[in-house]
């Protein structure tokens, strides 16, 4: 009999992890189950049905199960999606607290909390006792029992993986830990606050910064996991000196908003997620381009950037689409935590990587023109960033166009690499209307000539020494011998502006 149900169990958890039923199929399931269970706590636990009340429970059940997968694909060795698969059916348990809690208390429902920070004592004590008695707060009978479930079920499913008696029951202790290191979310809240010198305080939108900054790291190990040359292919794709030029961009609108507005820069918590979550986004949303770039770029590509992952086949188109829906998905999902205004700067910012390379308008043909599209792109990012401090968007125009101006006209030198590819395509860049040589010299004169003159823009946001004049003249000098250069690389460009932006910065804010 025990050999017959255990073959049964094996059985039924082989079709779930074999099923092919893909990974949105059983995501919307568990989905839907959340919001279930939102329902059904409204009855026996009296939450609300807000947004931000309903979306820190659902962001906080999706990291729980995220992170019991990472643990069980850590310890039984085995595919993620497999395992995500079991996991997102089994958390159909979700429902259990509140139909337990309703029959237990006869219809009056039990409060169900976090452990809080000078509420809940001795917590080593109530680990001991599996969560201790119920006091008015905290873990109820249905939390228990979900929890019991869940351990008793991980446990059976370590063995049916014939894993060891032993190593089974530290896996279901390793669980529980976890599961009672989750319930005790609002200390370990306080703890990472404590990190960046910030007061502790808690609500639900706070909850939400937590578990979706959490569900980043895990969400990448599972992936990596999964599809580790997928994961490798994007990273050296990346690009990263232009993602950090809109991430500087973004932080030197928050320097002139310190400087110009009306308010000073304050430390807190708010300050804090939007200096997080806003680049984060951004990150995000450049993943985006990257993939509408390459895929609408593929055959200029196959002459001037033969390593491209699409040229190289290390990404299939296919798999290539979804990373770039994911990651719009996620560069919006992330803005939209902040607040509406968020999301609309990040929508135009995106909007404008996108109208520059996609079609219809695909503006990157348009000599001059494009690169204006850039420039935008770059001026949004400021204003972000003065935003973040003065809730406004009041910059005065004369400290706006000169950046226009020369953003558009310097920007031009990332078109140098992909000459023979842009000329093969009709694609007209300045490199291309004046050739080579003489396209290197007029977009180095833009560099010799900007640079300087952004020492002047500088000094009408705050005091800055003469001695930097002569600093700025000599950045641009080096960088108009990097541009006319016989073995042209952008990068060291790039890198020269990133960190003499910084370090002019911080030397002015310390």
């Amino acid at each position: 009999m025990v050999n017959n149900l255990k073959d049964k169990l094996i059985q039924n958890i082989s079709k779930v992890e074999n099923s092919k039923d893909g990974l949105l199929a059983f995501s919307l399931t568990f989905f839907f189950i959340m919001f279930l269970r939102n329902f059904l706590e409204h009855f026996s636990n009296g939450s609300t049905f807000r947004l931000d009340n309903i979306l820190h429970f659902n962001l906080s059940f999706l990291y729980l199960s995220m992170q019991i997968t990472a643990i069980l694909v850590i310890f039984l060795k085995e595919d993620p999606k497999k395992i995500g698969k079991v996991v997102l059916v089994f958390f159909s348990i979700l429902l259990l607290p509140p139909i337990v809690d309703l029959i237990w208390s006869q219809g009056e429902g039990l409060t169900m909390t976090y452990y809080v920070p000078n509420i809940h004592q001795d917590l080593f004590k109530k680990y001991l006792t599996f969560w201790g008695s119920y006091e008015g707060s905290g873990a109820t009978i249905g939390i228990k029992t979900e929890v019991l479930v869940g351990v008793i079920s991980v446990f059976t499913y370590s063995l049916l993986k014939n894993v060891s008696l032993l190593k089974s029951a530290f896996l279901a202790l390793l669980i529980y830990s976890s599961i009672f290191l989750f319930g005790m979310t609002p200390f370990v809240w306080k703890f990472f606050l404590s990190i960046f010198s910030l007061n502790y305080k808690i609500n639900d939108q706070y909850f939400s910064f937590f578990y979706s900054l959490g569900l980043l790291p895990i969400f990448g190990f599972l992936f990596y996991k999964y599809n580790s040359k997928l994961i490798l292919a994007l990273i050296k794709d990346l690009r990263l000196e232009r993602i950090f030029h809109y991430l500087l961009m973004f932080f030197l609108g928050t320097f002139c908003g310190n400087f110009l507005g009306e308010k000073a820069f304050s430390w807190s918590i708010d300050t804090w997620s939007k200096m997080v979550f806003f680049p984060i986004s951004i990150f995000f949303a450049c993943l985006f381009s990257i993939v509408i770039n390459n895929i609408y770029d593929f055959d200029i590509d196959k002459i001037s950037n033969k390593l491209r992952p699409l040229i190289t086949k290390d990404i299939e188109l296919n798999t290539y689409k979804k990373v770039g829906t994911l990651s719009l998905f996620l560069s919006f999902f992330y803005s939209s935590l902040l607040g509406f205004e968020w999301l609309f700067f990040n929508i135009l910012f995106t909007g404008l990587y996108f109208i520059y390379s996609s079609p219809p308008l695909r503006l990157k043909r348009i000599p001059f023109l494009s690169k204006f599209i850039l420039s935008s792109a770059s001026i949004i990012m400021i204003y972000s960033g003065y935003f973040l401090i003065e809730s406004n968007l009041k910059i005065d125009f004369d400290l706006v166009w000169p950046l226009f101006i020369s953003f558009g006209l310097i920007l031009n030198f990332i078109d140098l690499k992909d000459t023979e590819g842009d000329s093969k395509e009709g694609i007209k860049t300045l490199p291309i209307i004046f050739g080579e040589w003489w396209g290197k010299r007029i977009i180095g004169l833009f560099f010799l000539v900007s640079y300087p003159l952004s020492f002047l823009w500088f000094k009408k946001i705050f005091p800055v020494s003469p001695y930097f004049l002569p600093l700025f003249a000599l950045a641009g000098l080096i960088q108009y011998c990097l541009i006319v250069r016989d073995n042209y690389d952008e990068r060291p460009i790039f890198y020269l502006h990133l960190t003499g932006l910084s370090f002019f910065l911080i030397w002015h804010i310390f």
